[in-house]
């Protein structure tokens, strides 16, 4: 698991330096052996895998109300 997702991080091609430094990021955490799915509600280990897509309908995105994390955030979810 960990060596598609990390292909498929290596498959964005970034538009600026700032999505750069996060996808060099993403891939030192997934390379780092480190755990990337959550094994305890509601957030351990601290740091792990999510995913949100994007819907965007005539300029418009769709972003959802996180109650626990208290932003708008595209619609996603985690592993549990």
């Amino acid at each position: 698991m960990r060596d598609q997702i990390l292909r498929e991080i290596l498959t964005i091609t970034p538009h600026d330096q700032v999505e750069r430094d996060h996808l060099d990021a993403a891939v030192a955490w997934v390379r780092s052996g480190a755990e990337l799915f959550r094994l305890v509600k509601p957030d351990t280990p601290s740091k792990h895998l999510v995913s949100y897509f994007a819907l965007v309908d005539n300029g418009h995105i769709l972003l959802v109300d996180h109650r626990n994390a208290q932003l708008w955030l595209p619609a996603g979810g985690m592993w549990s």
